[in-house]
């Protein structure tokens, strides 16, 4: 396995693990070992592991050595006392990102496969008007922008405690966007997208 640091911030950090052998899911806390399902596929059991391996360095990152990151009613990760963050993964590889939460209000990541090729009928499933103009316009390519309205999805569930609707969260929503940036990564055929709701 080969861990890089995307992001590594006194107050956040941002951690992408890549398989390139096996993951050992006796890394993780028993609480975590325990979510795992013997039913769940193989890769499902090895993408958790990694998010979860990939969460525990963003948390080290921190200072934080020994915590075990449950799940909560939506199958969201339980962070520490006074951190937030966010999972993302795909088939042989995860991201993670942690912070504190005294600095950001929530956080979220997505990985995406930036090779993939989404139709205009697919992006209208879920894109807004303003949305799709900025993929006719080039401003956006149609899987970065699905990837940034990822990391917002997650980000607004921490944030409000409320899940939306996909096709009604906005990134060029004015209400959404005075308290939100937005940092792009691009690690080899992958993009990540981190969402940051300010205070």
């Amino acid at each position: 396995m080969k861990l890089v640091d995307l992001l590594t911030l006194p107050d956040m950090s941002v951690c992408l693990i890549e398989n390139n052998g096996s993951i050992d899911s006796n890394l993780l806390f028993e609480t975590e070992r325990s979510i795992i399902k013997s039913k769940w596929s193989d890769v499902r059991k090895r993408t958790f592991t990694m998010g979860r391996i990939a969460a525990h360095e963003a948390m080290r990152k921190l200072g934080i050595t020994s915590f075990a990151i449950s799940k909560g009613i939506y199958e969201e990760p339980l962070w520490a006392e006074g951190i937030i963050g966010s999972i993302s993964h795909k088939d042989d590889i995860a991201v993670a990102v942690v912070g504190h939460n005294i600095n950001y209000k929530a956080i979220g990541i997505d990985i995406e496969d930036k090779t993939i090729n989404l139709s205009d009928k697919e992006c209208k499933l879920f894109c807004s008007l303003y949305e799709l103009d900025s993929i006719y316009s080039e401003k956006d390519t149609p899987i970065g922008l699905f990837s940034k309205k990822e990391a917002l999805f997650k980000a607004m569930y921490m944030a409000q405690n409320e899940l939306y609707d996909f096709i009604d969260l906005n990134i060029y929503d004015d209400n959404i966007v005075k308290n939100t940036q937005y940092q792009v990564f691009e690690y080899g055929s992958f993009i990540v997208s981190l969402c940051i709701i300010l205070y």
